[in-house]
């Protein structure tokens, strides 16, 4: 068995298994949420589009490293050029 050195992962599924690991990372998730969120209100404006894009957006780098296996590099890119594709 191999063992992960990618520690967001690790932790992630610890907080599957363990309630106090959960919150920590439910919290850790609504500040980074919180931060992705203050960037496109000042891009978007404080709209609809801001809170769901910001969603999104987070859950894509989430997404994309629980994936086996993990969407990284050019691919990684690929999405992102795809998510902006849609506002230009």
């Amino acid at each position: 068995m191999r063992l992960s050195h990618n520690p967001e992962l690790v932790i992630r599924a610890w907080a599957r298994q363990d309630e106090q690991v959960r919150q920590v990372q439910e919290r850790i998730d609504q500040q980074r949420l919180a931060y992705v969120h203050t960037l496109l209100r000042q891009i978007l404006g404080d709209t609809p589009q801001a809170e769901s894009n910001s969603r999104l957006l987070y859950a894509l780098v989430v997404g994309s490293e629980q994936m086996q296996p993990p969407i990284r590099g050019p691919a990684l890119q690929a999405v992102f050029d795809e998510y902006l594709r849609h506002y230009q």
